[in-house]
């Protein structure tokens, strides 16, 4: 009985479905994270506005601004619903996809409301 839980335990570990990515910080640094797939939806916590325009495998930096982390490439500033701990940090670089949401008239945000509906570390090849 004991071999029959320790095979079994053993089996488990073996196939877990953690992956260790190398997400790129800055251009010089590099950290390994471990990321599961989801199987669950990403949430959209921006039910209420209209997509404006889509966007598609775009390299982004993780930035913090005014206390929030956003995705930052080419002077544009998206807030993300749901940004996982693991690259809530300054300088991760990541590609996403997703829907560019609506800024309303009455409100002043410091990144425009984005639902990722793809996240992936930027993968960069060693010389």
């Amino acid at each position: 009985m004991k071999i029959l839980i320790l095979s079994i335990a053993i089996l488990v570990s073996a196939c877990s479905t953690t992956k260790k990515n190398n997400v790129v910080i800055n251009d010089t640094e590099k950290e390994t994270v471990e990321t599961k797939p989801s199987t669950e939806a990403p949430k959209d916590c921006y039910t209420d506005r209209k997509t404006t325009s889509k966007v598609n495998d775009q390299a982004v930096e993780v930035q913090e601004i005014t206390g929030t982390f956003m995705f930052v490439y080419n002077n544009t500033r998206l807030q993300p619903c749901d940004l996982p701990k693991e690259y809530q940090r300054t300088g991760v670089r990541l590609i996403v996809s997703g829907d560019v949401r609506e800024i309303f008239p009455t409100e002043r945000r410091a990144g425009t409301p984005f639902f990722c509906t793809e996240m992936k570390p930027e993968m960069r090849r060693e010389h």
